[in-house]
């Protein structure tokens, strides 16, 4: 009963900021799936006092995006299309890989996001790497395009322990076509056979990239997805040309780290190329890259206006900015 209570003051509490910050309440409930437990709260509190502060350094992580694949079955034109991916590494995630995270990970992680440059569902190991990671305490949500949660894989998927299963979609069929060369209805009628086997506890949500070519084409997506959706989420499409000096970034100060299929691990999820790379978790601890010489330097030269050159090309919080919220219509 207590933590039943303490679950809705904190679900609460994050809408309420949700809704000061961005004029809706939907951002909080996307931090609520992340954050939960008392030591999280009191981890990313402490980080975001630091970044208020200019401290350069993090108190601890709160969140990992783990990449299961490195590779997608589909070649959108603002990710695996568009050629700024220049890295190669393993194709699936290892369970010496696995294993070896979930050994360092802090108690104050307490989610782990299947994500970052691969389509998750790709992996034939998926389910049990999933509830491995159950097993060890930890939840597990996911971000995949849709397409393959059909057949055998969306039976293995309802059969998994995972918590949250996000898809990341178009505004539209014509952006849909356009932008991932894919069918937009079928993607849903995937949706729908998920959404209406799946166990209660299961959450299913919408995400959305949004820029200039589709950011006019948005009044729709609430009917779309109506019935199916527990949420959506819109995010600004990831620019990479700038040339100015992003300022202090709250991106490598929120304390979630991104680890390839290879073990690297990065502060910052716009980091597509590993150019921030703090350490490999073969070679030292995550609690040795988190407070090491370069997680300091990145964060230091955020405060001292000398930022990576990595930093100085991303536009994600400079760039497009809006609109990036639709009224909900119903």
């Amino acid at each position: 009963m207590i933590e039943r209570r303490w679950d809705r003051v904190v679900k609460e509490s994050y809408r309420l900021g949700a809704r000061v910050l961005f004029r809706g309440a939907s951002h909080g409930d996307w931090v609520y799936e992340r954050m939960r437990q008392p030591r999280t709260i009191a981890t990313s509190a402490m980080n975001v006092v630091y970044y208020a502060l200019g401290i350069p350094r993090i108190w601890n992580a709160v969140s990992v995006i783990a990449e299961a694949n490195f590779g997608c079955n589909l070649k959108c034109k603002y990710c695996w299309g568009s050629g700024i991916i220049k890295v190669k590494r393993p194709r699936l995630m290892s369970w010496e890989v696995l294993r070896q995270l979930m050994d360092q990970l802090p108690p104050s992680v307490e989610t782990i996001q299947w994500g970052m440059l691969g389509e998750p569902m790709i992996h034939p190991e998926l389910k049990e790497m999933t509830d491995y990671i159950v097993s060890r305490g930890r939840r597990v949500v996911m971000f995949t395009n849709g397409v393959l949660i059909k057949g055998e894989r969306l039976d293995r998927l309802l059969e998994s322990k995972m918590d949250v299963v996000n898809i990341s979609v178009d505004v539209d069929s014509e952006c849909a076509r356009a932008t991932r060369g894919i069918d937009l209805d079928e993607v849903r009628e995937n949706v729908r056979e998920l959404v209406r086997r799946k166990r209660p506890e299961m959450q299913v949500k919408v995400s959305m990239v949004i820029g200039p070519e589709n950011a006019g084409r948005m009044d729709g997506v609430w009917e779309y997805w109506d019935g199916l959706a527990e949420d959506i989420k819109f995010s600004a499409v990831h620019d990479v040309h700038g040339n100015e000096d992003p300022g202090k970034c709250l991106e490598v100060w929120r304390g979630n780290l991104n680890v390839s299929t290879e073990g690297t691990v990065s502060p910052c999820c716009f980091d597509v190329n590993e150019e921030l790379c703090i350490g490999n978790i073969f070679e030292e601890s995550i609690a040795q890259m988190v407070q090491g010489p370069r997680m300091r330097r990145i964060l230091e030269g955020l405060v001292n206006g000398n930022p990576p050159p990595r930093c100085v090309c991303c536009r994600q919080f400079t760039g497009f900015s809006g609109p990036l919220r639709t009224p909900r219509t119903r």
